[in-house]
């Protein structure tokens, strides 16, 4: 097989993080290459630095928040990690010193139809492309920033590295590419994408993730094996891995942006692949298409050797910083998603004809909270009021009360909830303005309860009319 390097291109995303302008996590990570897979360090390399969407008073990172401290050390960190990169990947012991060329590019998503949907690139690159660097003017999220990465690729394979997870255990990254492409030609098990086992992966192949579900446990009993190498002794155990996962892993560059970005309605602005991809992946994997995603997971020690190590918070301090969990949403709240997506405007009683206007509204912020697009949770909000208004006037027929004054309860108490999730987050837009949903939020809040009182006063009427 020809050397490495040849083969595989390093792509490492990062973005602000509590330590900057230290590039603690990023050294940890190279050190951990040196220790462990001193290969990588001969490859090419993309760096993609990625920005924050606005200020806040405590950081929720993951939603594109930092503090007033963390944008201010940002620019810092940015040319701080420039540094460590050129030394690590190119021998180059200054950046002041390197020739840079620079280019510009964009990062389109969305609709075709909205002329705003695209960010703009600033491309630094050495003049023989060993180092490439990716700067956006408006945030990303790690979904854009790979495959603005991978556009760039000029070999078959990545590695896909975020800057919180280190190596622990040596990997035979040599072995692991050369199965990726002796398999390829293979109808049964092609193998296009590699993830390294974290903490919560080990003993993956007996899990939950798996035993339930009688099509994943055939496609494991069938498919899981320890794959030969011609240039080595040793065999590279693999087992199905029935999900898309951003942590790190080692990918086709091709089947990586035909499968995961075949569009720009793929990937909205701020959001990471698993979330938007993996659980496609994983269903259509229960329904027999394994071959379509070929995933899989490194698997040595049968599945109880741990490759990779979180180099970020403890979990406290995570929960501070803003992690999201994954939650599910229906079909048809999904729907209305990518249909905003592409015409950015959606009819929530339309969409969502079977649930109350108000409530169906909700439905729809929490999707657009959920993914970080404000202008949907502001048409969401503004749906909401108008539902209001006209629901003010709904309650003279009796035999409607009762539904109506339970469904209003509903409104109040997940508006309530809604609002003590966003108090602690009154951001601060990078120009200085105030967020106004707080304030959005109350004001629900009373009207929801003003309404209620209203519907209660009426039922106690005899005559069954409304007294306004």
């Amino acid at each position: 097989m020809a050397p490495i390097s040849e083969a595989l291109t390093v792509i490492i995303t990062t973005s602000p993080t509590p330590s900057a302008p230290s590039t603690e996590l990023l050294d940890t990570i190279l050190a951990s290459f040196h220790e462990h897979c001193p290969l990588l360090l001969d490859c090419n390399v993309i760096a993609v630095l990625d920005t924050y969407d606005r200020v806040a008073p405590e950081n929720r990172l993951k939603k594109g928040s930092v503090t007033a401290e963390g944008a201010q050390n940002f620019p810092s960190y940015k040319d701080n990690v420039k540094r460590l990169v050129l030394k690590e990947f190119a021998g180059i012991e200054s950046s002041e010193s390197a020739s840079l060329l620079e280019e510009d590019g964009e990062a389109e998503y969305g609709s075709p139809c909205m002329s705003t949907n695209f960010t703009a690139l600033k491309i630094q690159r050495t003049e023989d492309r060993r180092v490439i660097f990716i700067e956006p003017s408006e945030r990303l999220g790690f979904g854009l920033a790979v495959r603005s990465a991978l556009r760039l690729a000029e070999t078959p394979y990545v590695w896909v590295q975020q800057h919180d997870w280190n190596l622990i255990v040596s990997i035979p990254i040599q072995s692991i590419v050369e199965v990726m492409v002796e398999s390829d030609s293979g109808e049964e098990a092609p193998v296009r994408y590699v993830c390294l086992p974290s903490p919560r992966m080990l003993g993956y192949a007996d899990s939950e993730h798996v035993t339930p579900f009688q099509s994943l446990r055939e496609s494991t009993a069938t498919l899981k094996r320890d794959f030969p190498v011609a240039s080595s002794p040793h065999k590279i155990p693999l087992t199905p891995l029935f999900f898309w996962h951003d942590k790190t892993h080692v990918a086709s560059t091709e089947h990586y942006l035909n499968r995961v970005f075949p569009s720009r309605l793929a990937m909205t602005r701020g959001a990471f692949i698993e979330d938007h991809i993996g659980q496609r992946a994983r269903n259509q994997m229960k329904e027999g298409l394994f071959k379509k995603w070929a995933c899989w997971l490194y698997y040595p020690d049968g599945g109880n050797l741990q490759l990779l190590e979180s180099g970020t918070l403890s979990d406290a301090q995570e929960a501070e910083t803003g992690v999201i969990k994954i939650i599910e949403f229906k079909e048809n709240e999904i729907d209305c998603l990518l249909h905003y997506i592409y015409t950015g405007s959606f009819n929530v009683s339309r969409s969502l004809n079977e649930q109350l206007g108000p409530i169906a509204s909700i439905a729809i912020w929490r999707v657009g909270d959920f993914f970080g697009i404000e202008d949907l949770c502001k048409l969401a909000l503004d749906g909401f009021n108008e539902e209001l208004r006209k629901a003010s006037w709904l309650f003279a027929a009796k035999e409607s009360l009762e539904d109506f004054n339970h469904s209003a309860n509903n409104c109040v108490q997940l508006i309530q909830a809604l609002y003590n999730q966003e108090k602690g987050d009154g951001f601060e837009a990078s120009s200085g303005s105030k967020s106004k949903r707080p304030s959005i939020f109350v004001g629900n809040v009373f009207r929801c309860n003003a309404l209620r009182t209203r519907m209660e006063e009426g039922s106690e009427s005899t005559s069954g009319t409304s007294d306004s």
